[in-house]
């Protein structure tokens, strides 16, 4: 299975809390595939300068644990078109949000997050 990593679930994993206990377990399974987007590092680093952490350090635990893709134009262009319509049902969900589904759709793949905007989403493996 491929599973996309919510900038939420990294900040669990960094934090250790409960619902970062759920991303590391997966990591165990090594037949498992892990993408962290391109445009959530940039949200990573914005966490660590406000949580005073070492960006360096926990770039270094993404790429150890993921694959970092890239962001296209058609990635987003297509998370454009998703938000707008999104923001019909769930009316603060992001663009970064819409970004993650856009990618999701295209690798076939399932999110893995704890925040909010996506549990009512398919393919979200929430964590609780």
């Amino acid at each position: 299975m491929i599973y996309l990593i919510d900038t939420f679930a990294w900040g669990e994993y960094a934090l250790g809390t409960a619902k970062g206990q759920i991303l590391r377990s997966f990591f165990q399974k090594k037949e498992d595939k892990f993408i962290t987007l391109e445009s959530c590092l940039g949200e990573i680093k914005g966490y660590c300068l406000r949580n005073r952490l070492d960006f360096r350090k926990f770039l270094a635990v993404v790429r150890a644990n993921s694959i970092v893709l890239p962001i296209l134009m058609e990635h987003w262009l297509s998370a454009a078109e998703i938000r707008y319509h999104l923001k019909k049902k769930i009316p603060r969900f992001g663009f970064m949000d819409a970004l993650l589904v856009a990618r999701q759709k295209e690798l076939k793949c399932k999110i893995i997050s704890g925040d909010p905007h996506f549990e009512s989403l398919q393919g979200i493996l929430y964590m609780k």
